[in-house]
């Protein structure tokens, strides 16, 4: 994943982009509302607050900039979700947590496939558990939500 470079005027940023945390994550990015909401993208960030500003503020990540094959427009974002665990601080953990996101929640857009690191640790091996116990098993610290 694409991580922020250069300094984030934080005065500039929403007020809900403020209260995200600065931890380690996981996030999904949903259109529409109520019947009609849907993942448009899920993502994983080492910090989920500068990463989600990178997308939806800054608007400079390669999702939004158009220079991956499909985008993201973070006009029709809706609704920004996200997971905090104690283990996402190890990168190859994230990202296999990222893998069985794609997995449960099905985005319309998918940044790809990991290393061979994240496809064969634990966390996603198959077929021991499925997707959901993976992603939802304890100890599940934070799953939030913010309104766009």
């Amino acid at each position: 994943m694409d991580e922020p470079v250069g300094p984030m005027d934080e005065a500039a940023q929403p007020a809900w982009i403020k209260r995200l945390p600065k931890n380690p994550g996981l996030y999904a990015m949903c259109g529409g509302q109520g019947r009609n909401l849907h993942i448009a993208y899920a993502g994983e960030a080492e910090n989920l607050r500068a990463r989600i500003a990178q997308h939806l503020v800054r608007r400079d990540s390669s999702v939004v900039t158009g220079t991956s094959a499909a985008g993201l427009n973070p006009d029709r974002v809706t609704q920004v979700r996200w997971w905090v665990h104690p283990d996402f601080g190890k990168k190859h953990i994230r990202q296999a947590a990222e893998m069985v996101a794609w997995e449960v929640l099905g985005p319309a857009l998918s940044p790809g496939s990991a290393p061979e690191k994240v496809r064969t640790h634990p966390t996603y091996a198959r077929p021991r558990r499925t997707p959901e116990q993976n992603l939802l098993s304890p100890p599940r610290q934070v799953d939030q939500s913010a309104q766009v």
